[in-house]
């Protein structure tokens, strides 16, 4: 052990620097690391009479033992070169309390955290290292993508009703299958860690192995592929039933559930089960007289039940989405406000704590959407929302009446307005 002369005014200074860092431990848990680390390995604590860095710490600072421990050994396994007072680059966007969790991973585990990652996440890792899995689930990559989509109905119909599952629509795709930007999943021998930029798996007892989006894609693809049938793929290709099931051929188990039923519906039911009839089986039902969804739905539902949106702040709802969702939200929202609002703070500040649903909207926009005059005014009739025109009309074509003005729409079609080009030309330009 190294001792070093030190004077009682760098020792002062020492303690007085470590309190510092403490205050700011967010940010500072690798530095407090490396000055505890000093102190500790050159003894100084017993310039003060203590017997231990644990007591002088617990006595100066109110630190437990553990939170010293915590402290040194962050240093030593993400500073650079291990004995530093500096974060390593590839950790800095990482909280003290996610690189505490990591202390107990392996060092060739690390690679699987991004600063995406959540502590449940790192948790979850650890439990998977440390439990049996069960073999013969997901014994290879294409098991588990297989036994991902089994537990996930939803991607797996959504990626082929909107026929994303190839190279070039990655984006939509990843959006779809990891909406948060970070996903884990645990089937077999196999964990798997979901990031917008890369996916990376584990096998029991292996290190782990990086894998691209685009060759998730193909293994969809190729596992599902024959079996593509949009929203009904997920059906067609495990052949059970989807849950929640929308479609049962059961019906007089339902009817034991409702028991509390009107006179009205129960007439309502009575041409459904006709007792004077022999059963037939639904193969010999002509296609035409089979019952299709639309028709079992209504029975499913229950009287004057409404199905409440939830609804969250703006800025909530904006850290849920991926950056390309966050984009695509602005594109269309910008439009809309008032160029005069775009440097007001106050606006922005109330407009980020609005309440909204889980697609973006706020209450009032639900309230108009639902009450919306069928008869929509032509956008000839109405004229520029924009202010753009000197002239006050407007020759939008409206997209199928899924934007109201040319700024909204992104395609460059022939009655595109003009106007939105040439909005700095000065007035005396203009024609009169």
């Amino acid at each position: 052990m190294n001792y070093i002369q030190m004077t009682l005014d760098d020792w002062v200074n020492m303690k007085e620097q470590l309190k510092k860092e403490l205050i700011g431990a967010s940010e500072s848990f690798v530095r407090i690391g490396y000055i505890l680390r000093k102190i500790e390995e050159q003894h100084l604590y017993e310039q003060d009479g203590y017997a231990s860095i644990a007591d002088f710490a617990k006595a100066e600072y109110g630190l437990s033992a553990s939170a010293v421990s915590r402290f040194i050994g962050i240093n030593k396994k993400y500073s650079i070169n291990g004995n530093s007072d500096q974060l390593c680059p590839e950790y800095a966007l990482m909280g003290s309390s996610k690189l505490s969790e990591m202390l107990t991973l392996p060092d060739h585990d690390l690679e699987m955290i991004q600063p995406q990652a959540t502590k449940e996440n790192i948790r979850e890792l650890k439990r998977f290292n440390s439990a049996s899995p069960v073999a013969g689930v997901a014994d290879d990559i294409r098991q588990l993508i297989e036994q991902f989509y089994r537990e996930n109905q939803n991607e797996l119909n959504e990626v082929f009703r909107e026929q994303v599952v190839a190279v070039v629509h990655k984006k939509r795709f990843v959006e779809i299958i990891n909406p948060s930007g970070n996903r884990s999943f645990k089937k077999g021998m196999y964990f798997l860690m979901m990031y917008e930029n890369r996916i990376v798996a584990k096998k029991f007892g292996s290190n782990p192995q990086e894998m691209t989006w685009e060759e998730f894609i193909n293994i969809t693809n190729e596992i599902f592929g024959a079996a593509a049938d949009g929203a009904n793929t997920w059906r067609h290709y495990f052949g059970e039933s989807e849950t929640p099931v929308e479609e049962t051929t059961e019906e007089p188990k339902k009817e034991e559930k409702a028991k509390p039923t009107s006179e009205s519906q129960k007439e309502e039911k009575k041409p459904k089960a006709e007792p004077t009839q022999e059963p037939v089986a639904p193969a010999q039902i002509p296609p035409e007289e089979q019952p299709t969804e639309t028709d079992i739905q209504p029975a499913e539902r229950v009287e004057g039940e409404v199905e409440e949106k939830k609804f969250t702040s703006r800025k909530a709802y904006l850290d849920s989405l991926t950056e390309y969702g966050m984009a695509e939200y602005f594109a269309k929202i910008m439009p809309t406000i008032d160029p005069a609002l775009h440097g007001n703070r106050e606006y922005w500040e109330k407009w980020l704590n609005e309440e909204v649903d889980d697609s973006g909207n706020t209450w009032e926009a639900e309230e108009n959407r639902e009450v919306k005059n069928p008869e929509k005014i032509p956008p000839i009739k109405r004229g520029c929302i924009t202010g753009l025109n000197p002239y006050g009309t407007c020759a939008c074509c409206g997209n199928n009446e899924t934007v109201e003005c040319c700024s909204q729409c992104r395609e460059d079609c022939n009655c595109r307005c003009g106007w939105l080009k040439t909005e700095n030309k000065q007035k005396e330009e203009l024609p009169t």
